[in-house]
């Protein structure tokens, strides 16, 4: 895609998404991000490459396995672009430059689950969204890539993002249907591959927890241990091959961060996490789901 048009929406979020046109082929929103800003607050920011990367990476793995996950792809912004909309150099709006960036389609008339709030409102939701079973594919895909953005059971925390759960009109003008979005915080968030690997970023120290279990979920019965295990058998029917080819979409601008070396050993390090990650799911479904169902 080719930036064409900036909105200027103040959209949610610490990466200061923009909402760009691109008009290229048929006019089409998407929520792009720039490369030179972080993901996250503080200490626990993403670098914009590595998010860019784990978002991309993540979103293509989901969509593979046959997932409910936002469109995600490049946005090249030039220099004109940029000329004609300086506001987007400034931090404040994300610090873009010319390149390619990454950027998933923009759903208009869609809530997240955050609008979700009341018993009446979780019922409406019970009673619209066609697709109920994509909550069992966020646990598979955010317990077996380590992506805690979502929700976070690890070391007795119950902090959720219900920002990254996207309910959309649904494809056939019937309904809502749910999406997930943002996976910037995939593989670990700030993964690398030092030694002694440090908890809980480091490869070969990412935590053998339960993701994606919210509480508003859990209270209108959307999830079902034998569904997370279905969607798990779908993520590991992704071989090594399927993950490579993914990360050779990914343009070289965003991989400064990391090496080739480093990627093997990432790739090798989540295939095998895929791989066993049931008797995780198994051991801890049950406390997790519990434990949502209580949360404050």
């Amino acid at each position: 895609m080719t930036a064409s048009i900036w909105q200027g929406v103040k959209l949610p979020g610490s990466a200061k998404a923009q909402l760009i046109i691109d008009t290229s082929t048929l006019p089409q929103g998407w929520i792009v991000k720039s490369l030179n800003s972080g993901q996250g607050n503080g200490p626990g920011t993403v670098p914009g490459d590595q998010a860019a990367f784990n978002d991309y990476v993540g979103s293509r793995l989901a969509e593979a396995a046959g997932f409910s996950v936002g469109e995600v792809g490049t946005m090249t912004v030039d220099e004109q672009f940029l000329d004609d909309n300086p506001d987007l150099r400034l931090p404040q709006y994300g610090s873009f430059a010319p390149g390619e960036h990454f950027a998933v389609k923009y759903y208009p008339g869609s809530h997240t689950l955050d609008y979700f709030t009341t018993a009446l409102l979780r019922a409406t939701l019970r009673s619209k969204c066609v697709n109920p079973q994509t909550a069992n594919e966020v646990v598979a895909m955010d317990s077996a890539t380590v992506n805690w953005d979502r929700s976070i059971p690890m070391q007795g925390l119950s902090s959720e993002n219900p920002g990254n759960l996207l309910f959309r009109p649904g494809s056939s003008g019937v309904g809502v249907e749910m999406v997930m979005i943002d996976q910037g915080y995939c593989f670990g968030a700030r993964w690398d591959t030092g030694t002694p690997p440090t908890y809980p970023h480091s490869v070969g120290a990412w935590p053998d927890e339960v993701f994606g279990v919210f509480k508003d979920l859990a209270l209108i019965n959307f999830y079902d241990y034998n569904e997370i295990m279905t969607m798990l058998t779908r993520l590991q029917a992704l071989t090594v091959a399927h993950v490579n080819s993914i990360i050779q979409e990914v343009p070289a601008s965003w991989l400064g961060f990391t090496n080739t070396h480093q990627l093997s050993q990432l790739v090798a390090a989540l295939t095998a996490r895929i791989a066993g990650y049931g008797r995780i799911i198994t051991a801890h479904y049950a406390s997790v789901h519990t434990h949502a169902l209580v949360k404050v």
